[in-house]
């Protein structure tokens, strides 16, 4: 999956009308969804084409800057609430990876999902908080890492290995520093979408994984491969998968 857009530090004004949407906004702890009826302007034109979606500037009611992205292919609904709900459970793993007390915290965006009921075809997207600054993609869901190869995105994907107790990965980590959104979850029953690579996505992670010092430090491994970037004090081993 490619990152669909380079963030911008002022993104431009959008010129389009405004207009009620349904938005629906997911529950983590309650695994429910709440709607509720708001205005926003998005522009007509995309602002970024990626290989599966088009991203269009967004301002809400609440002067919120937001980005709204629809899938290029046609797409069925309920593809975009597991997308978000998808998201939701990596903002889970987050606050868990941060609590251990990284150097630097790992954090995903909110999104949540809009009907465009003033269309035709009332269209579902996706929507997200706007991120300004350099985009970056750190690996994906194939094994590639980055040339910098920066130590937090990537030990937060092994985290995410041993957290689940081996029944998950988070991967496809890209965004601005790190604020992360889009990501990929490869699991043993490959229940999240084409891009669940399920095992065999797993082992492409670690074929190319290097140990680096966060690593070590937060207990995930007792090998440091990589001895470059931002460095963690060594902890013993401890036994991190949630119950």
């Amino acid at each position: 999956i490619n990152a669909e857009y380079m963030g911008q530090q002022q993104p431009p004004p959008i010129q389009a009308p405004w207009e009620q949407v349904i938005k629906f906004t997911y529950n983590y702890d309650s695994k429910g969804w709440t709607q509720s009826i708001i205005n926003v302007q998005i522009s007509p034109q995309p602002f970024q084409k990626g290989s599966l979606r088009l991203a269009y500037h967004m301002v809400d009611d609440q002067n919120r800057r937001l980005v709204a992205k629809h899938y290029t292919k046609a797409t069925l609904p309920q593809t975009y609430f597991s997308d978000v709900a998808m998201q939701a459970l990596c903002q889970y793993f987050a606050m868990a990876y941060n609590k251990r007390g990284p150097p630097k915290l790992a954090r995903f965006v909110d999104t949540a999902v809009i009907q465009r009921i003033q269309l035709p075809g009332q269209p579902t997207l996706s929507i997200e908080d706007y991120l300004p600054g350099a985009y970056n993609k750190y690996n994906n869901n194939c094994g590639w890492r980055s040339p910098d190869d920066r130590n937090t995105p990537q030990s937060f994907s092994h985290f995410t290995y041993v957290f689940s107790k081996g029944q998950c990965i988070i991967v496809d980590i890209q965004g601005v520093g790190d604020f992360y959104t889009d990501p990929q979850i490869h699991s043993v029953n490959r229940q999240f979408g084409q891009g669940d690579l399920g095992i065999q996505g797993m082992q492409y992670f670690f074929r190319s994984h290097l140990c680096n010092s966060i690593c070590v430090g937060l207990g995930l491994s007792d090998r440091l491969m990589d001895l470059s970037g931002t460095q963690m004090p060594m902890r013993k081993m401890k036994h991190l998968a949630h119950s």
